[in-house]
C-alpha cells in the first residue's frame, strides 16, 4: 500500500507511461490526498523505485435508495520494464481485497482497450458502453484529428466540412432561440456551490437509481478545487429556488479546441435545454472546434440532447465497467438504464 513520500515515485512513473498527461503532483495532491473521501493506492516497487501503481479515489454513491462508498478506479500504469509479468493484474487484485475491507462497496473505471480485457479477468464487468455527443463547427480539423488519412483527399473533405459546419452552426442558431426564450430559468455563472445545493440534490437524485453523489463537498473539490484546469459551472434558478446546473470547459490539442459539456443535472427539461444552450452559446464565443458530452442512451436526457443539435457518434463510445468489491453489497446492477455517467465522473476532464 502507498506510504508517505511514495507520490514523487508515482508522478514519475504516470509521466513516463503516459507523457501526454503532463501529470503534476499539485494534481496528485487534489485527486487522492485533498480527496475529501479518501483514497487508496497499490503500488510495485524495485530497489526502491516504484515501477507500478493504481489508485482509488473514493467517493459516495446513491444505489437505489442507499448511499454507499464507492471508488473510481484509475491511473493504472506499470513500467515499460516490467510488463507481461502479471504485475497488472496483482496490483489490481491487492486493490480490490483493500477496498472491500474497507468498505468500499462499489468500483468503476472507464478503461482504454488493453486494461479492459484485464479487468475482466479479475472480477470486472461490462456495464455499457456510452455514446460520445458531438457537435462539429470546423469539421475539417474534427475529422483530421480521428482520421488522418483524410488529409489525402482535402481538395474533398475541406469543401464537405465547410457545408456540415454551415449545417450545424444554423441548425444551432435556430434551436438556441427556441430553447434561450424560455421563461422563468435565471442561468448564472458561479465560482463556488454554497449548502443550497444540497436541497438540489436531495430534490433531483430521487430520479436516479445509480449516480455519484452530486453535493457541494463533491462538486467544489470536483470542479473548483481540481488545479491545471479551468471549469465554468453555470446555476439554473427558478422562483429563488435551484433547479440545475451545467459544468463546461475546453482543451487545446496542436489541431483544434474542443469544448466540453462535462457535467450537468436538472429537474425539468426545460432547465436541461436552456443549460445547454447557454453553453453552446458559452462555448462558441471561446471558438472551439467542436462540443463534446458523454449521455448514456437509455437516460431522457439523450433525445433531448439531439433537439439541440447534438448527433451521437457511436463507433467513438467509452467503455464503462464495474466491480463488486464486497459479498454485503450482492447486486450486480449491470443494467444501463440504471446508471447516470457524464464526463464528470471521469478523470479525463
Amino acid at each position: 500500500m502507498y506510504q508517505e513520500g511514495d507520490e514523487i515515485g508515482i508522478v514519475n512513473l504516470m509521466n513516463l507511461v503516459m507523457p501526454r498527461s503532463a501529470y503534476k503532483m499539485n494534481r496528485w495532491l487534489w485527486e487522492y490526498k485533498n480527496n475529501p473521501y479518501g483514497y487508496l493506492i497499490v503500488v510495485a516497487e524495485h530497489n526502491g523505485n516504484i515501477v507500478g501503481h493504481m489508485g482509488l479515489f473514493l467517493i459516495e454513491i446513491k444505489v437505489g435508495n442507499k448511499i454507499i462508498m464507492g471508488s473510481q478506479a484509475c491511473d493504472l500504469c506499470v513500467h515499460p520494464d516490467f510488463r507481461r509479468q502479471g504485475m497488472f493484474l496483482a496490483i489490481g487484485k491487492a486493490l480490490m481485497r483493500k477496498a472491500s475491507d474497507e468498505g468500499v462497496f462499489l468500483t468503476y473505471g472507464f478503461p482504454n482497450e488493453p486494461a479492459y480485457y484485464g479487468h475482466i479477468k479479475y472480477g470486472w464487468f461490462d456495464v455499457f458502453k456510452i455514446p460520445n455527443a458531438f457537435i462539429y463547427f470546423n469539421t475539417y480539423n474534427a475529422l483530421i484529428k480521428k482520421y488522418e488519412k483524410l488529409r489525402r483527399i482535402e481538395n474533398l473533405t475541406k469543401p464537405l466540412s465547410k457545408i456540415l459546419d454551415y449545417y450545424f452552426l444554423k441548425c444551432t442558431r435556430t434551436l438556441q432561440r427556441d430553447f434561450l426564450s424560455i421563461n422563468n430559468i435565471k442561468i448564472s455563472k458561479v465560482s463556488y456551490l454554497d449548502e443550497n445545493i444540497n436541497k438540489f440534490w436531495c430534490n433531483v437524485s430521487k430520479d436516479y437509481d445509480i449516480i455519484v453523489v452530486r453535493n457541494s463537498k463533491y462538486l467544489n473539490w470536483r470542479f473548483f478545487d481540481r488545479p491545471n484546469v479551468d471549469y465554468d459551472v453555470f446555476l439554473a434558478e427558478k422562483a429563488g429556488q435551484i433547479e440545475g446546473y451545467l459544468v463546461s470547459t475546453t482543451s487545446k490539442s496542436e489541431r483544434m479546441k474542443s469544448g466540453w459539456i462535462v457535467d450537468v443535472l436538472s429537474t425539468s427539461e426545460d432547465v436541461f435545454l436552456k443549460l445547454i444552450c447557454i453553453a453552446i452559446e458559452h462555448l462558441i464565443k471561446q471558438s472551439v472546434d467542436s462540443i463534446e458530452c458523454l449521455m448514456p442512451k437509455n437516460h431522457v436526457w439523450y433525445k433531448t440532447l439531439k433537439k439541440t443539435g447534438f448527433l451521437f457518434l457511436h463507433p467513438l463510445r467509452k467503455r464503462f465497467i464495474a466491480r463488486i468489491n464486497s459479498p454485503q453489497f450482492i447486486q450486480a446492477y449491470k443494467k444501463e438504464k440504471e446508471w447516470y455517467v457524464t464526463y464528470g465522473d471521469s478523470d479525463w476532464m
